[in-house]
């Protein structure tokens, strides 16, 4: 079953084949925008926690454990954006390969469906790993709240309603 585009009704079933990596393309470039801009104000605060600790000649036990915890962090949310990126870039594969199924009337229907799953899997993968940094980020509000000496109670609700980071 090839596609072919000698008419305007296969150039139409060739476009509508292209729709869903077109449009997974452009949710993950939404997802990306958001992890990119994330992982920036992460390792801003990476760099200001840095400072801290290069300004305290003392080692501050809180300060080095917020280092670690966006040290963690901002590797958890390169590879989220990493894996959200391959994932754009198997679409995209995808779609080029659909124009050479049509073109070069290729069967190519296998690589399709297999492009197609890989570019799902990254993605899962992708908000796996934005979850986890979710849940880092909830530790590291958690500790900064350990330091002024707020009940767990409190802790809890306060990064519920929006905490500090």
């Amino acid at each position: 079953m090839f596609v072919h585009i000698e008419n305007l009704e296969g150039l139409a079933r060739l476009l509508q084949a292209s729709i869903s990596p077109v449009a997974l393309i452009s949710g993950v470039g939404l997802l990306i925008l958001s992890q990119t801009n994330r992982f920036s104000r992460v390792t801003e605060r990476l760099r200001e926690f840095a400072g801290q600790r290069q300004e305290n000649s003392t080692t501050d036990t809180s300060v080095n454990r917020q280092i670690e915890i966006f040290l963690h962090r901002s590797r958890i949310l390169r590879l989220a954006i990493a894996t959200a990126i391959l994932s754009v870039l198997l679409a995209s594969i995808m779609v080029l390969v659909i124009f050479s199924m049509a073109v070069l009337d290729l069967n190519a229907f296998l690589a399709v469906l297999l492009l197609f799953a890989l570019s799902l899997s990254s993605l899962i993968v992708s908000l796996i790993a934005f979850l986890y940094d979710m849940q880092l980020s909830l530790r590291a509000v958690d500790e900064l709240l350990k330091q002024t000496g707020t009940p767990a109670s409190r802790r809890d609700s306060s990064v519920l309603t929006g905490g500090i980071i």
